[in-house]
């Protein structure tokens, strides 16, 4: 507001002194705290400064009390200072430069030394190491007066030396090393006075405060004109750092660099913020490269691990060739011309070292191939082939490959356009240049490098490569047949598998270098073999056809087999071959299974197999399986497809004499040369064509005879069992516990599956499952490894295995039945289902005859049962509840009376445990982990954690027995005895009244539903119980006990109490509730008062009429206020007036909510809706006119669909509103105010307003008392 006054002419000539008063409140403004008040201030300053010209008399006084403040430095403050800063803003020019003499002052004087605080006065002073500090009021003291000097004058540079001084003093007080909170208000003042901060800085790069001051200010985010004054000179940038031969000092020469060092590191910082500075700075890339070729540089690089300091960090040196190389990598960026910086930046990869230069790999795998154009890549490769001839850069060739020229050309070839990155030319001198010299090389680093550059150029070149197939051959051979490292010759191998898939090769020489790849089964380079082989299968049956025979590659790979299987490692590697081409060897399985299911037991089984020989053994019986599901699928299919006709034709007889040749192919190693001696060139190809084929015309037409297309081959049945029990023993041995061996157990369980639906008849023998079942209390993960395959067996032989192991089932099944670990007992009775589904326990319950083989067995069980549950303790309680439910039979419930005694006892002891826990075990569980552990802390407190852990599991283990319990009596609850009956309810009563969990408290109001309810209502939803029969339980209990029973759960109040899902357990009851009262004979009549039976639940019907359940409060509603009030107005509201109990236990609720339901309850629901006579539109809408083709229908409207226009659906809108009646809007407007108390206040006062209104006065005299001590009542 005063700011708003400033512009006006009077106030600055009429009323002057007003105008100083208001000037005086902007300066004293400007030193508060609160930012809204000081930028006010500011503007209206700002604004009278402006526009004209401030007194002197008025300056001086109102400058006074800041300036007095400023003499002593323990009077600042940070608003004082900031005032200040923002005076010298806005007048900077009536200031005096030798203000920053002043602050200059004030920082000195927090470097002085303060004195002992216990020292006397007589004591000189004590220098105190540290910085002192007011709770770091100080510091902000000292940025806030460092932050006013870039606002003095323009002669305030003279401070420059002094305040770079003072506050470099400062950091070195600061606990910090790296961060400091002075740098960013120091390079305010840097920033305005740049070039002389630069020549400064430049000038003392030997001294280590100064270098490293002036190397952190380049990197802050705020030092922008720094760094632009300090590149915008390179000669003076070239003169202070690379070209200053000035010896560091000894003394400091372990923190302050040499001054190239330093000038990378600024050159680093530059190029961060700056990325396309360097592009035009010549000079400093030829500085950069003499560094970067420097003896002195490499030394310091290979020494990195010596200079690591104490936290990890890398000292200044060490950082060079990253800071270099990062530069480099820059100027190469924008200069793609200059492909010798490219090969000169591959020497880093040759020194191996702890700094991380992925980056480096990264720019040339990713980013060159992806940036740069198709004639700068040839350019590239044109330059190495320049280079290669000369031995001078022959240390570079090996990278230049590896992350080069390599990447370029797979990325080309994956982009399309490597024909046009490489073309005969280029091809021709890569063949000539590096593959015929790679022939003499001895460096097998690099030999690898050119064999994988020709095979991936084999593989996207092949058409262009094939003028130079011999040379390629030659090549690769002379690598395959001559090196003695393994590395080089498999990737021989990979380049002659690639040679094969692209050419034509003698039949001769695939063998050969198949059956070589079949015999590498040493581990050096496993993956090139591996590659090498699935390049071969892919074209084995291409190179090499056969008519109806096996093939010679097949007959090979048997034999080795044969003659060399015993070696493991052979072994393995076939098998390998043979799982990762599984339909390749289809064919020719018959050669293969016996001796794959041989060899399971031998990888897979051994104590000493790892996890990959394991891994393999189940990937071979997945082959087997997998091989028989699909010779089935082809047997079904043969089946129902009629027999060929084919032509007669003569056989070539060709094929045997060329078969007896070979056989003995393999005897000699056979020469490259000798065998494309008599491939024809496709020039010689195309001047001597063959001869064309005669026609032979078959002789007659005949059904062809079962020659089958594939093999018939099919396993004997003790093969088939052999993969079966392998599979069983697989799963049930025990690993460690790691999740590897979790894995393969269900790989294993997964594949005994998909064998048992394949072979249902194998027989498994149970021998496998005795001593693992006999170790269930010292081994529990290996029982339930066995009865978990058991249960995958029977559902496959149910019958077949039960019965032929009978004795043995009961003898190891026994134990673990009533086993107190509950996942060895679920998984047994999971069992016992699956047997009880074929064999009916009936017989043996009910002391029937023999009428089946498991009857002994049952009877057995059931003797048990009956001996455990009659001693039963706390730990075996879950595991006979368990049982029970498995065993009782769903269509004879009646026989579980016999176990009805020992249930309540066990509910009564689970009732116990439940209120009456026992004493806290937390230090019983520490000591026994101390004891466990004596000499190790950390493993005895992480054992009392866990059996603290335990502690809520045990709770809701508690929680699931009683409900399970309680589900069991139930189903007996109208054929029990009396006395038992009693002595249920009475725990059921306990748990009502005294549980908490709302589980178990939902558990029993569900069961208790058939007991108040008739099913028709109702319906019993049991988990996991027995199946109950669906009759009526109502007559089982009188209304008096039913009542007592819905008493018990009024605490189901959702108000009172916060534990989650109670809202649909208070729905259960109260649906009970309703249900009760609507079941009663005595109708509840308008006007007459509740049942005296029934008044007890009278809190059940108020706790309904809030209920959040609309349904349920609906129904409440609906029986307490609609049907038990009659509808007239007065007799309604003297309802609400005197209804005290009904509202007064709704003291905490808006009951309003409750009375307005009942008020409209008294309006006629027929009538059509109207305005309120105090409310009358202004305007009716004006009628349409309709189009001739909108004829009106027989109500007045027009019909209207989604497609029509809106004017026309808006007509049938309003149209079809003005039927609409109350009654038809009452149900959403009452779920309305319901939900919303503030629409529930404005309806009430309207409705309540009308309703007063349409009483005749005797009724409102009448009904005045009533309210008046409503009104007065406290819980208002």
């Amino acid at each position: 507001l005063l700011s708003a006054t400033m512009p006006m002419k009077e106030i600055h000539t009429d009323h002057v002194e007003f105008r100083n008063k208001i000037i005086s409140v902007f300066f004293k403004a400007l030193t508060v705290p609160p930012n809204e008040v000081v930028n006010v201030a500011k503007d209206g300053l700002g604004n009278v400064i402006k526009n004209t010209k401030l007194p002197k008399e008025l300056l001086q006084q109102s400058l006074r009390p800041v300036l007095l403040n400023l003499a002593d430095y323990r009077k600042l403050s940070v608003p004082l200072l900031q005032g200040l800063a923002r005076l010298l803003e806005l007048l900077t020019n009536c200031f005096n430069v030798t203000l920053g003499e002043k602050l200059l002052e004030h920082l000195n004087k927090w470097l002085e030394p303060k004195p002992h605080p216990t020292a006397p006065s007589t004591v000189p002073l004590v220098a105190k190491p540290a910085f002192h500090m007011r709770d770091g009021e100080d510091i902000k003291i000292c940025i806030s007066i460092i932050e006013i000097f870039h606002l003095l004058p323009p002669q305030a540079s003279k401070f420059l030396d002094q305040l770079i001084s003072v506050t470099l003093n400062l950091e070195a007080q600061l606990p910090r090393e790296t961060s400091s909170p002075f740098r960013v208000p120091l390079l305010k003042f840097l920033n305005k006075y740049k070039e002389e901060a630069v020549d400064f800085f430049l000038a003392r790069l030997q001294l280590p405060q100064y270098s490293k001051a002036f190397r952190l200010l380049v990197q802050e985010e705020s030092a922008q004109a720094l760094r632009a004054e300090l590149a915008s000179n390179a000669d003076r940038f070239i003169r202070a750092t690379f070209s200053n031969t000035t010896p560091v000092m000894p003394a400091v020469r372990e923190v302050v660099p040499d001054p190239p060092l330093q000038g990378v590191i600024l050159l680093g910082s530059i190029v961060k913020f700056m990325p396309e500075w360097l592009k035009d700075q010549p000079a400093i890339l030829r500085c950069l490269l003499e560094m970067w070729q420097s003896d002195s540089r490499l030394e310091r690089l290979n020494t990195m691990d010596l200079t690591m300091t104490v936290g990890g960090a890398v000292s200044l040196a060490t950082r060079e060739s990253k800071l270099i190389i990062k530069c480099l990598l820059n100027y190469a960026h924008y200069h793609k011309e200059e492909v010798d910086l490219l090969f000169i930046m591959l020497s880093i990869f040759q020194i191996r070292t702890t700094a991380d230069f992925s980056f480096v790999r990264e720019f040339y795998t990713e980013k060159l191939p992806a940036t740069y154009t198709l004639q700068e890549k040839r350019h590239i490769l044109l330059r190495f082939l320049q280079r290669f001839k000369d031995p001078a850069f022959q240390s570079e060739y090996v990278y230049a490959l590896r992350i080069m020229i390599i990447p370029m050309v797979t990325y080309a070839a994956n982009a399309g356009d490597v024909k046009q990155l490489m073309d005969a030319e280029l091809i021709k001198l890569f063949v000539t240049e590096v593959f015929e010299r790679s022939k003499v090389l001895t460096d097998e680093s690099l030999n690898i490098e050119i064999l994988l550059l020709a095979t991936h150029m084999l593989r996207s070149l092949a058409s262009e490569l094939d003028i130079h197939r011999q040379e390629l051959i030659r090549f690769a051979w002379c690598h395959m047949a001559k090196s003695s490292d393994a590395t080089t010759r498999q990737c021989a191998h990979v380049l002659v598998a690639r040679f094969i898939e692209a050419y034509d090769s003698p039949e001769k020489i695939i063998l050969q270098v198949y059956v070589a790849l079949l015999r590498a089964h040493q581990p050096e380079a496993k993956s090139l073999v591996k590659q090498a082989l699935d390049i071969m299968s892919q074209c084995l049956e291409k190179r090499m056809p056969h008519n109806g025979r096996h093939p010679y590659w097949i007959k090979w790979t048997k034999r080795l087999l044969i003659e060399e299987g015993h070696s493991n490692p052979q072994l393995i590697h076939i098998l390998h071959t043979i799982v990762r081409h599984p339909t390749l060897f289809y064919p020719s399985r018959s050669q293969f299974v016996m001796f794959m299911i041989n060899s399971l037991s031998r990888i897979g089984l051994a104590p000493t197999s790892p996890h990959e020989n394991r891994k393999l053994a189940l990937e071979v019986a997945a082959c087997i399986i997998h091989w028989e599901k699909q010779h089935a699928i082809e047997l079904a299919l043969k089946a129902q497809q009629p027999p060929p006709l084919v032509d007669v034709t003569p056989m070539d007889t060709g094929d045997g004499a060329k078969a007896a040749g070979d056989e003995t192919a393999l005897a000699a190693p056979m020469e490259v040369d000798d065998a494309f001696a008599s491939r024809k060139s496709p020039e010689s190809a195309a001047a001597h064509p063959p001869p064309a084929p005669v026609a032979v015309h078959s002789v007659a037409t005949v059904e062809a005879p079962p020659v089958p297309s594939v093999d018939e081959f099919k396993p004997q049945q003790p093969l088939l069992e052999m993969v079966t029990n392998f599979l069983v023993r697989s799963t049930s041995t025990p690993g460690d516990s790691t999740a590897e061996s979790a894995q393969l157990a269900a790989r294993s369980l997964e594949l005994l599956k998909e064998a048992l639906v394949q072979w249902p008849e194998v027989f498994i023998k149970f021998a496998y499952f005795e001593k693992m079942l006999q170790q269930a209390d010292t081994q529990p993960a290996t029982a339930i490894s066995a009865l978990t395959i058991i249960n995958v067996i029977l559902q496959h032989q149910l019958r077949s295995f039960v019965i032929s192991n009978v004795q043995p089932l009961q003898l190891s099944l026994m134990p673990c039945f009533f086993s107190i670990n509950p996942k060895i007992a679920d998984a047994a009775c999971q069992l016992l289902t699956h047997v009880l589904g074929q064999f009916p326990l009936y017989s043996a319950l009910t002391g029937q005859p023999d009428q089946h083989e498991m009857t002994g067995f049952y009877a057995a069980l059931v003797d048990q049962l009956d001996n455990v549950i009659g001693n039963f303790d706390r730990l075996s309680i879950s595991t006979l509840l368990g049982l029970i439910r498995t065993v009782l039979p769903a269509d004879h419930p009646e026989l579980l009376d016999r176990f009805l005694p020992s249930l309540l006892k066990i509910s009564s002891r689970l009732g116990r445990d439940m209120f009456h826990p026992p004493r806290d075990t937390s230090e019983d569980a520490r000591a026994a982990a101390a004891a466990a552990h004596p000499n190790n802390p950390q493993a005895a407190a992480a054992a009392a954690a866990q059996a603290a852990a335990q502690q809520p599991k045990r709770g809701k283990e508690l929680v699931t027995s009683l409900v399970q319990v309680f589900q069991l009596i139930g189903l007996r609850f109208a054929e029990m005895a009396d006395e038992l009956r009693k002595d249920y309810l009475d725990k059921v009563y306990i748990m009502l009244e005294r549980s908490a969990d709302v589980e178990l408290l939902t558990e029993i109001t569900r069961l208790a539903t058939p007991w108040v309810v008739a099913p028709s209502v109702s319906e019993l939803g049991s988990k996991g119980v027995v199946a109950p029969v669906k009759k009526d339980l109502t007559n089982v209990l009188p209304l008096k006990e039913k009542v007592e029973l819905l008493k018990r759960m009024l605490r189901f109040d959702v108000s009172s109490q916060t534990a989650p899902n109670l809202q649909a357990l208070q729905s259960m009851f109260l649906e009970m509730v309703y249900q009760l009262f609507s079941s009663t004979k005595q109708r509840l009549a308008p006007g007459a008062p509740m049942p005296a039976e029934l008044s007890p639940l009278e809190p059940a019907v108020v706790m309904g009429l809030r209920s959040k359940d609309a349904a349920i409060r609906n129904k409440m509603a609906d029986m307490q206020l609609h049907k038990a009030v009659p509808r007239a107005v007065a007799a309604r509201l003297q309802h609400v007036f005197t209804s005290h109990s009904v509202w007064e236990s709704m003291h905490s609720y808006f009951w309003i909510k409750q009375a307005l339901d009942l008020l409209f309850g008294a309006v006629a629901t027929n009538q059509p809706l109207m305005y309120m006579s105090s409310y009358a539109p202004q305007q009716s809408l004006p009628p349409f006119a309709l189009p001739r083709a909108a004829a009106p229908t027989a109500t007045g409207g027009v019909a209207a669909s989604a497609d029509s226009p809106m004017w026309l659906r808006h007509q049938q809108f309003v149209t079809t509103a003005k039927t609409v009646k109350f009654g038809d809007i009452l149900p959403p407007l009452r779920e309305l105010f319901y939900q919303d108390s503030e629409l529930a206040y404005h309806l009430w006062i309207a409705v309540y307003g009308l309703a007063w209104n349409c009483l005749p006065r005797p009724e409102r005299e009448r009904l005045a008392p009533a309210l008046n001590q409503l009104l007065a009542k406290e819980y208002h």
